[in-house]
């Protein structure tokens, strides 16, 4: 059976559309308390899911609807990167780490590593729905790296779409993910799943010392 979903309309037989502000480019269907998929992103108002009549009752959750996307970058976004990358460092970062950490992150996110990893087809750019590009994440094999929103742009669940893709894609071809976490992102993590397997001390060469973590999360 095929219904219709659809952002003004709340009930249909054995099924219930929540609706939630725009924040998160995504629809989830749950059902007896556990998330069976998502979809992402989310481009039109309209959806149509296929449901078996047999499980009964099944919550819809529907957030979002606007036109937030995640491409892969190219060369030409270069700048767009770049500028989201470091205004993000230089805006958060200093909040949670000296000066020299926070020169640290950003010499990590050279020109030279970012162009290589667009070349490579591992950098992803997320577009808002106000057609602006509002975040990035690079993954490499399995390793998550780079994932940034620009502060203007957070709290409105990109953060979090950029992720559900990046581990997604992984899940593809690995068994387990891999990232180093900041002080700020720690507990997210954690909250997710992911389990601290190493706790670095790395001078950063300006007086100061950076503390990470490596994480991971296996299937």
């Amino acid at each position: 059976m095929i219904f219709p979903i659809i952002p003004e309309i709340s009930q249909f037989p054995n099924m219930k559309l929540n609706k939630a502000p725009p924040t998160s480019p995504m629809i989830t269907l749950i059902y007896q308390g556990k998330e069976l998929f998502m979809i992402l992103p989310v481009i039109t108002l309209v959806f149509y899911l296929q449901i078996d009549p047999a499980l009964g009752n099944i919550v819809i959750k529907h957030i979002g609807g606007n036109r937030m996307n995640i491409r892969i970058a190219e060369e030409k976004d270069f700048n767009t990167v770049k500028d989201i990358t470091q205004d993000t460092i230089k805006s958060a970062y200093p909040k949670y780490y000296p000066q020299g950490a926070v020169l640290f992150f950003s010499e990590y996110h050279s020109d030279e590593n970012i162009i290589r990893d667009i070349r490579a087809g591992n950098v992803y750019l997320l577009i808002s729905e106000e057609d602006i590009p509002a975040g990035t994440v690079t993954i490499s094999d399995n390793e998550i790296d780079r994932l940034f929103v620009l502060p203007s742009f957070q709290n409105r669940g990109y953060g979090k779409a950029l992720l559900d893709m990046a581990e997604e894609k992984i899940y593809s071809s690995y068994d387990v993910i891999k990232l180093f976490a900041s002080l700020q992102a720690k507990n997210m993590y954690l909250k997710r799943g992911y389990k601290e397997v190493e706790y670095l001390t790395i001078d950063t060469g300006h007086n100061d010392y950076l503390c990470t973590s490596v994480m991971e999360r296996h299937i």
